[in-house]
C-alpha cells in the first residue's frame, strides 16, 4: 500500500490501521462493527472515514487503567502531596475491580465509578454491595494508616478523573482487551525479529502465515502442514509440539493463581521501594527524557563514599592462555 512518509508516526499509524481494516472488508468480506483500542481518536476517525459505516469503539481495559494512573501521576501528584504512589495504586485497583465486577452492565458500572472517590473519603451513601464499611473495625487496608482520605481540593480533582471515566461507561462496560493482539504481535517478533528487515524477503509471507497458524491452531500446525502436503507428520516434531502445548497450558494456569498474582504484586512493590531508596541517596539516574528534564540533578549525583576493595590480579596472561 502507498505510504506517505512525510506524515507523523501517529498519522501513519492511523492511516495504516484504517487501510488494513478496509482490506479486511474488501478481500475477506468481513464487516467490522466493533473496534477495541486505546483512546486514539485519530485512528478511529480514519476508520470511520474509510469504512463508510458506523464502527463502535470499545476501550481497552489496560490502557484505560494506565490513563487513570497517568492523570494522577502527571498532574494531581504535583499538586497534592498526600496523593502518594500507594494511594494512586489503590485507585487503579478500585477502577479494575469496578470494570471486572460490572462487565456488560453499563448503568451499574457508571454508578460504581462515581462512588469510588466518595468511598475513599469515608462517604458510603452511594456505595453498592461491594462496600464493607458497615462492618465493625473496618479500615482502608490499602490507604496509609488505614484511614480515609481528606481534603476538598483533592476530592474535587479525583472526582473529575472518575467522572470522566463514568461518562465513557458504554465503552468500558464490554471489558474489551487488546491482549490477544499483543500476544499475536509477540509471536510475530519471534518469527520475524524487528532487528532484521524481512520486508523485502520472500520468506515474510511464510513467517506471517506460520504465526497466524500457531495462534489459531497451536504448536501442532507443523504436523498438520506436513499431512496436507502429503509428508510424514514426523513423530519427534509431533511429540515436541505436544510438550510445548502442555507447558503453555501449565504456565497459563500457574499465572492465574491468586497466590502467584499476590507474589508478583509484592515483588513489584519491593522493587519500587528499593529503587526509591537508591534514588533518595544517589538521585534520579534514569527516567524518560532524562537528558532534557533532569540535567542539573544528573550533574550532582552523589559520588562513591567508600573506596572499593580491589584485589590485584597476577599472572593475567597465564590465565588467558590457559
Amino acid at each position: 500500500m502507498p505510504v506517505n512518509w512525510n506524515k507523523s508516526p501517529k498519522a501513519m499509524e492511523a492511516h495504516t490501521g484504517a487501510e488494513l481494516l478496509k482490506i479486511l472488508e474488501d478481500i475477506g468480506g468481513i464487516q467490522v462493527g466493533v473496534l477495541v483500542m486505546d483512546d486514539d481518536y485519530a485512528t478511529l476517525s480514519q476508520v470511520k472515514e474509510r469504512m463508510g459505516h458506523p464502527v463502535e469503539k470499545w476501550s481497552d481495559i489496560n490502557h484505560s487503567r494506565k490513563s487513570v494512573g497517568n492523570s494522577m501521576y502527571n498532574t494531581l501528584q504535583k499538586k497534592h502531596k498526600t496523593l502518594t504512589t500507594a494511594v494512586i495504586k489503590y485507585f487503579k485497583k478500585c477502577f479494575s475491580y469496578a470494570i471486572s465486577q460490572n462487565k456488560n452492565q453499563e448503568n451499574t458500572l457508571r454508578e460504581t465509578l462515581t462512588s469510588i472517590v466518595p468511598h475513599a473519603f469515608g462517604h458510603h451513601e452511594k456505595c453498592g454491595q461491594w462496600c464493607k464499611a458497615g462492618n465493625e473495625n473496618y479500615s482502608f487496608k490499602s490507604l496509609p494508616g488505614g484511614k480515609p482520605l481528606s481534603g476538598d481540593d483533592l476530592f474535587d480533582d479525583l472526582y473529575i478523573v472518575f467522572e470522566t471515566m463514568s461518562n465513557n461507561a458504554h465503552k468500558l462496560s464490554p471489558g474489551g482487551s487488546t491482549k490477544y493482539v499483543e500476544s499475536l504481535n509477540g509471536m510475530f517478533t519471534s518469527k520475524a525479529p524487528k532487528r532484521i528487515c524481512y520486508n523485502a524477503s520472500e520468506s515474510l509471507n511464510n513467517r506471517v502465515a506460520a504465526t497466524v497458524a500457531q495462534k489459531n491452531i497451536g504448536y501442532h500446525y507443523i504436523s498438520e502442514l506436513h499431512s496436507e502436503a502429503g509428508l510424514s507428520p514426523n513423530k519427534i516434531t509431533k511429540k515436541q509440539s505436544e510438550c510445548l502445548l502442555k507447558e503453555r497450558k501449565r504456565q497459563l494456569i500457574y499465572s492465574q493463581q491468586p497466590e502467584v498474582k499476590r507474589r508478583r504484586i509484592k515483588t513489584n512493590n519491593e522493587n519500587q521501594t528499593e529503587i526509591a531508596k537508591k534514588e533518595k541517596v544517589e538521585g534520579t539516574t534514569y527516567t524518560s527524557d532524562v537528558r532534557f528534564s533532569l540535567v542539573t540533578e544528573i550533574n550532582n549525583i552523589t559520588g562513591i563514599r567508600y573506596r572499593p576493595n580491589i584485589e590485584t590480579v597476577t599472572n593475567l596472561m597465564g590465565i588467558l592462555l590457559f
